[in-house]
């Protein structure tokens, strides 16, 4: 029995230790495999060796290098919080955990107490951590000047071992920051020099840990701030102009640099380099660099809203409604004509959002952001959008707005079908804001309506009102994220209100004129050949009637450019009279013979028909 219990001592630990050998092959791997951009086998790496390590003696390993390939490269930034958490519960003193939680939550959680509190609790454990002092440097919404300064300078004496392995990184970015701070005290000449040494001290570098150098813009950014400096400073164009040329210089890829040179060469009077820099600015886009921080407020809306740690689902669907009241003076010899509508929103935000600050934005404060198009005029009568609350009987769970509007609208006839034609009077409803932040759709609950119109003329009917949404992009453009610069693109509620007229009575009352006019010279082949007089007065008078009759309809209808159906009637029925009075002609010339239509009772038919087929393939057309 003693010798199994010797035994079972023995094996143990070498099991153990087997296991913990497997357990760092397996981060090694996994280390490996990040380099090699093969995360996916990395995430597997790591998972497996957090079972191998029962023991849990390099638990906490495993749990930073994981949080760090979620945090970098997944984008998963509760997941790394958890994980960096467990890292710090199997060893409390594990710096590189302290340091690199704090940054997940100063950059991606917008948590600066949490962060500081983790900086703080890293340089408790080692007080000459340099990356420690570094990020603690940088945390301006926890600290003042004098403090980070402080710390700056005390990572500039212990050196930045971004891996904590004995190898330091260049000081340089930390030079970059002592500029950065005297600036905001306005110590320029200090800043200068700062800015002098982190060029001076420049050099390439992994600032990040991943195996590859990282273009990071300090450099070029360097020149450009003494430019900046030398120029609305020190008024000094020449230094500055050969500072920002050497910022261009390094990147070549960055607008506001050329803006600045654009404004130094046209104080210069060097008014075409100054349009060349302008020219290239517009089209130029910034690049972007793996330390870019988003900053919400820095970016289109310029709100503290911010898209991973707010709750809301982005972009926000607003439901739109209109109720047609009263259309007055639609006219086809007007381009004008006066409409009232009601109009409402629904929305399932209320007007004010909570933000992951708690604090209260009004960007969806939708009274002010949506409002109808219209032009104004002396009829004008409006009730801007106004906030109502929800609906007695909440059905949809939506916020309702409503506003009414009267005034004139301008219409621009399509009348290439008339009389048989049908219109689409427009209105529209425009929000404010960004297609990536609201659009704009017809609310499938609440229907629109035109049941209870007055005004509109006798002959004419509403038949529909269908919705479209469309969009107007602006002049200027906007910052939506690192490196994404548009033109803002505005969504439009366009609803079109499809009118009909009554076509068969108005086809009769502008045409039975000229019908009578071809029926005229139709009965004309019932009168003896002999009575040629009488026959082409007919005729000829038919023509006349035909050429009155196409005034008349030109005069209900404004001046078109275009072919419409009444045109072709018109010009058919004149081709009929003319062809009746040529074969009215020929009849009587016995030197010219058309056959059958020589026979009255044969050429009676064949206008007749054709004037019957003719007539239904226009109208049908």
């Amino acid at each position: 029995m003693k010798k199994l219990l010797l035994l079972a001592l023995l094996i143990v630990p070498m099991v153990c230790f087997a296991q913990k050998n497997e357990a760092n092959k397996l981060i090694e791997s996994g280390i490996q495999k990040v380099f090699d951009d093969k995360f996916d086998e990395a995430l597997i790496d790591f998972n497996q060796a957090l079972e191998k390590d029962q023991k849990g003696s390099i638990k906490h390993k495993i749990y930073f290098e994981r949080a760090q390939l979620k945090r970098r490269e997944f984008k998963d930034f509760n997941g790394a919080l958890k994980d960096y958490t467990s890292s710090i519960k199997f060893n409390p003193k594990y710096i590189r955990a302290y340091l690199y939680r704090g940054l997940l939550y100063e950059r991606n959680f917008s948590d600066p107490e949490a962060a500081e509190r983790d900086y703080r609790k890293s340089i408790a454990y080692d007080s000459e951590c340099g990356a420690c002092w570094m990020q603690l440097g940088y945390l301006s919404e926890r600290l003042s000047s004098d403090e980070m300064l402080e710390a700056t300078e005390k990572a500039l004496k212990y050196g930045i071992s971004f891996q904590f392995d004995g190898k330091f990184a260049p000081p340089f970015p930390l030079y970059g920051r002592l500029a950065n701070l005297k600036l905001r005290d306005d110590d320029y000449l200090g800043a200068i020099e700062s800015y002098q040494r982190l060029i001076d001290n420049y050099q390439e570098f992994d600032s990040d840990g991943d195996g590859e150098m990282d273009e990071t813009a300090y450099l070029d950014g360097a020149y450009e701030s003494i430019s900046r400096i030398q120029y609305y400073v020190f008024n000094d164009s020449e230094k500055a102009l050969e500072n920002i040329n050497k910022a261009i210089e390094i990147n070549p890829d960055n607008k506001d640099y050329f803006t600045l040179r654009a404004e130094i060469k046209y104080k210069n009077e060097d008014i075409e380099g100054a349009l060349e820099d302008y020219l290239t600015a517009k089209k130029t886009i910034n690049k972007t660099y793996y330390n870019d921080i988003y900053n919400p407020s820095s970016y289109y809306p310029y709100k503290e809203l911010h898209r991973n740690l707010d709750s809301i689902k982005l972009p926000i669907t607003v439901n739109t409604r209109i109720e047609v009241s009263d259309i007055l003076g639609l006219d086809t010899t007007n381009d004008q004509f006066f409409m009232a509508v009601n109009y409402n929103v629904y929305s399932k935000l209320g007007p004010k959002f909570i933000n992951y600050k708690k604090d209260t934005l009004t960007l969806f404060n939708l009274e002010k952001r949506i409002s109808p198009f219209y032009v104004s005029s002396d009829r004008l009568n409006e009730q801007e959008l106004q906030y109502q609350g929800y609906d007695d009987i909440n059905i949809t769970d939506e916020v309702i707005y409503s506003g009414f509007i009267e005034t004139d609208f301008f219409h621009n006839w399509n009348l290439k079908e008339y009389p048989f034609d049908t219109q689409k009077l427009e209105f529209q409803i425009g929000a404010s804001i960004d297609t990536s932040i609201v659009r704009l759709n017809q609310s499938r609950f609440f229907k629109s309506t035109f049941s209870n119109v007055k005004g509109l003329k006798e002959g004419y009917q509403i038949d529909a009102i269908e919705f479209e949404e469309k969009f107007n992009e602006q002049t200027n453009e906007e910052t939506f994220f690192p490196g994404v610069i548009r033109k803002a693109v505005y969504p439009v509620a366009n609803y079109s209100i499809v009118i009909s007229r009554s076509g068969g009575w108005l086809f009769v009352k502008l045409f039975l004129g000229s019908f009578l006019a071809f029926i005229i010279s139709w009965i004309v082949f019932l009168i003896p050949n002999k009575e040629f007089d009488s026959r082409i007065s007919l005729t000829v008078g038919g023509i006349f009637g035909a050429i009155g009759n196409r005034y008349f309809v030109d005069s209900t209808i404004p001046a078109v450019q275009v072919l419409t159906k009444a045109d072709m009637i018109n010009n058919m029925i004149l081709a009929l009279l003319i062809l009746n009075v040529l074969i009215v002609i020929v009849q009587k010339n016995s030197k010219i013979n058309f056959g059958l239509l020589e026979q009255n009772k044969f050429a009676m038919i064949f206008t007749g028909i054709a004037f019957v087929v003719l007539n239904t393939l226009i109208v049908l057309w």
